[in-house]
């Protein structure tokens, strides 16, 4: 934080001050830029502490977008999944369906054929099961594919709000460092000079 800049001791002329008495003028000038400086301190310490707060802020929402992220993400790995369980099935379907064909086309009765009839009804079975294990996974997903598009979204405008930031942050460096060379300014022309008391009692009486 930047001190604001202040009178040494109860008047620039006691103790150290050095070069000759300032004028009543010279002094109301000084008293006034002392006065403008620290306005402009308070208010460059408002700004910064804005800005902090800022700062905070966009982290908070972006560990919220980063665990949203991962549950996306986690949805994903999911859908992959059953897009691929359903993708096996249909192969299975297809080669269910030539076997079964290929059965009925042969025509054959006895107890090897009743054996192969029991394996592909097995089967089929065993595909419906699979069917419907796959539709509740489905159902159990949601509209978890439409997640990612609004973390994107959500995405797209932290960055914006990220680069803002970092411009006002950018401002503000530069504000504090002019502040200090002001102030800098202000203590080698105003805060070393020495005057008379009686000229401040009569600037600080309107005169």
């Amino acid at each position: 934080a930047l001190p604001a800049p202040v009178l040494a001791q109860k008047s620039l002329g006691g103790g150290g001050g050095a070069g000759p008495v300032m004028t009543r003028d010279e002094l109301r000038a000084c008293l006034a830029q002392q006065a403008t400086l620290k306005a402009q301190v308070e208010q460059y310490e408002k700004d910064k502490a804005d800005l902090e707060r800022e700062k905070a802020s966009i982290q908070a929402d972006q560990a919220a977008i980063d665990k949203e992220r991962g549950g996306v993400q986690s949805s994903a790995a999911r859908i992959n999944e059953v897009n691929e369980r359903a993708q096996a099935l249909s192969k299975r379907v297809d080669e269910w369906n030539i076997a079964w064909q290929a059965f009925e086309k042969a025509n054959r009765s006895g107890p090897m054929a009743d054996r192969q009839r029991k394996r592909l009804m097995d089967d089929k079975r065993a595909m419906e099961r699979e069917e419907a294990e796959l539709e509740a996974a489905r159902a159990g997903l949601g509209g978890a594919g439409s997640g990612a598009a609004e973390v994107n979204a959500k995405v797209d405008a932290l960055n914006a709000r990220t680069v803002a930031w970092n411009q006002r942050n950018g401002t503000m460096v530069k504000r504090g460092e002019d502040l200090q060379q002001e102030r800098d300014l202000w203590a080698s022309e105003c805060g070393s000079r020495r005057y008379r008391e009686e000229d401040e009692i009569a600037i600080r009486g309107g005169r």
